[in-house]
């Protein structure tokens, strides 16, 4: 497998809120870390919320950042000029595993 140092660009919006009859959209946010990133192979899979498998195609892997837990699943992730679907993040004590 190939790794490849780069930069990454993580975003996603919170929920947004429904106050009477007005919806608010959620803020946007975004950080740009550096990563290693490489293709997770033909045998890479997570369970997803509903138990379903799917199947990862990407393992990234930076170091420990505080908006690591506040991710929802199905954020984006940018890198190599290609922008993918966030499926999970693991924090570690010493680095975060993202699957996209």
């Amino acid at each position: 497998m190939v790794k490849n140092d780069t930069s990454i660009t993580i975003s996603w919006k919170d929920e947004g809120t429904i106050s009477g009859s007005v919806f608010t959209e959620g803020a946007s946010h975004l950080v740009t870390l550096d990563a290693e990133v490489e293709p997770s192979g033909s045998g890479s899979y997570i369970k997803g919320t509903g138990g379903d498998i799917i199947k990862t195609s990407w393992n990234v892997v930076c170091a420990v950042f505080t908006e690591s837990k506040i991710i929802p699943d199905g954020g984006k992730i940018s890198f190599l000029n290609r922008t993918f679907i966030i499926l999970r993040i693991f924090t570690f004590e010493k680095h975060v595993e993202i699957k996209c």
